[in-house]
């Protein structure tokens, strides 16, 4: 199944690639070529987290396939930003990466803090639930202990000497 999904990323990757390509050609759909770009990381991301998913074929075979496949989607990559490059100038790919690095560190640092928040949140609703179940049963130790005084009491009263024999 991890080949399968390999290659449906790889697929993805290389019609982004296309795509972007052809927006380059006629300039005109600048919203294409937005579309390409995410579609392209979307589909590396895709095809690096399948990539590491894949350590249990140890073959020369699959390892040379993802090997020389990454590497030539990295030469494509890289022509690409080139040519992104050329058309809208120097440094321009290499700011279109770095801020999205930018932006997905970022939220990763967010998820990060909104799972540790999470945990905290979780652990404290651990100690309410603890606490209520502590007081709960000392509720019950104590409505026993007056059930059992109640009762005695009751014998003691019923069992009273009355007019003089006992």
């Amino acid at each position: 199944m991890v080949v399968v999904e390999t290659i449906s990323a790889v697929m993805m990757v290389k019609s982004a690639i296309e795509g972007i390509s052809a927006a380059l050609e006629t300039t005109k759909d600048i919203s294409g070529l937005y579309k390409g770009i995410d579609a392209l990381f979307h589909g590396r991301d895709a095809m690096g987290k399948e990539g590491d998913a894949d350590e249990e074929d140890l073959s020369v075979e699959a390892i040379a396939k993802g090997v020389l496949l990454r590497k030539a989607l990295d030469r494509k990559i890289l022509n690409l930003g080139i040519r992104i490059d050329n058309k809208f100038g120097r440094g321009t790919w290499d700011e279109i990466v770095a801020t999205r690095e930018e932006r997905v560190k970022a939220r990763d640092e967010k998820l990060k803090v909104q799972k540790a928040r999470q945990a905290v949140e979780k652990e404290e609703q651990e100690e309410r639930r603890q606490t209520i179940l502590k007081v709960l049963k000392e509720i019950g130790i104590f409505l026993a202990l007056a059930l059992i005084l109640t009762g005695v009491a009751w014998a003691i009263w019923r069992l009273k000497c009355r007019e003089g024999t006992c």
